[in-house]
């Protein structure tokens, strides 16, 4: 009976709302009415004309991203089809809905940039006047847990001038040129010793190694200074394999379902052979600004601490699946 009653409420307001809007007054006018639903009335609003293609290509942007991002069928559809009739709004104004939400790619800054040449040869680095040394501009942060006194960290090409910054725990890291040591004690939480590392960066992008084991060429850092700049993005991750040599990409889309978190394993959207993700699971190139901005939350055991970051920093965070870093994964 209750739903009965529900039910009828309902088709009496349905009906009382067609009504009303199929009045004579109403198609006259958009004024305010005591009997009807308040609507908008559009002459009392000014309308810069000039401004009209500048929002509809704003508007078709975030149709854009939240078709991307939309995981429910009726939600797509609905933005499947607003996106269509988007399209045909802007072929009057001579473009396309590709071409109106196609993302800018910048000119990177700091390294020199790369042109594809084609299949076979792939890309190439064009040769530049501008571009810096990763010393100057890049910071390494990481924590050690106790690895052997006698095991070099960086290997191969990477030489001994990049910054690193280390958080120790088992007292085993030594001080060189280019390696400051913080030691930890037991009870320091892996954010608390990460918002102390980061305050001693100096450089314009700090590199958060989680868990590497080790750092060698694979990892590309170049290639993540180059793409954070040309992506325009505020972080760049690698993709990562453990020590049974498994790999992964490591990218994840975070939805909100029933006031539950749940994470998605996967990409909808690439480009520079990048894939942009909502979190990563890997190390990462952050601009140092942002970090210290955000920060880590000191109470967060290492199983939630990434997440909370990556929720709190609210950004795309791009993975570049060419750059490769061995990483061994926690334990709970």
């Amino acid at each position: 009976m209750l739903s009965f009653g529900m039910g009828s409420m309902l088709t009496l307001l349905v009906s009382f709302q067609l009504r009303c809007t199929n009045s004579p007054s109403f198609l006259q006018s958009f004024k305010y009415s005591d009997t009807c639903t308040e609507t908008i009335d559009i002459s009392s609003i000014q309308v810069n004309v000039s401004n009209i293609p500048r929002q509809i290509f704003d508007v078709a942007m975030y149709l854009k991203r939240a078709r991307i991002h939309a995981r429910g069928f009726k939600t797509r559809r609905a933005l499947k089809y607003a996106s269509e009739y988007m399209d045909a709004i802007l072929k009057g104004f001579g473009t396309s809905f590709e071409d109106a939400t196609t993302r800018k790619v910048y000119e990177p800054s700091s390294m020199c940039p790369e042109y594809y040449v084609d299949k076979a040869k792939g890309y190439k680095i064009r040769e530049c006047s501008h571009a810096k040394p990763l010393e100057e501009i890049v910071t390494i942060l990481r924590l050690d847990h106790g690895s052997s006194t006698d095991k070099e960290f960086i290997k191969d090409t990477y030489d001994k001038n990049i910054p690193m910054i280390v958080g120790d725990y088992g007292g085993n890291v030594k001080e060189q040129s280019n390696v400051r040591v913080k030691h930890m004690t037991s009870t320091t939480t892996e954010g608390d010793a990460l918002n102390i590392l980061m305050e001693e960066v100096k450089t314009k992008y700090t590199l958060v190694l989680r868990n590497v084991l080790e750092l060698d060429s694979n990892a590309r850092i170049e290639r993540l200074v180059r793409e954070i700049e040309s992506l325009n993005v505020n972080a760049v991750g690698g993709a990562i394999r453990n020590s049974d040599n498994v790999w992964s990409l490591g990218c994840h889309q975070r939805v909100f379902r029933n006031y539950t978190v749940v994470y998605e394993e996967g990409y909808d959207e690439s480009m520079h052979d990048c894939v942009f993700c909502d979190h990563v699971d890997g190390p990462f190139l952050i601009k140092t600004q942002i970090l210290k901005q955000i920060k880590f939350d000191s109470s967060l055991t290492p199983m939630g601490l990434y997440e909370d970051f990556f929720m709190r920093l609210n950004t795309e965070v791009a993975i570049c699946a060419d750059s490769l870093f061995d990483m061994d994964f926690p334990t709970p």
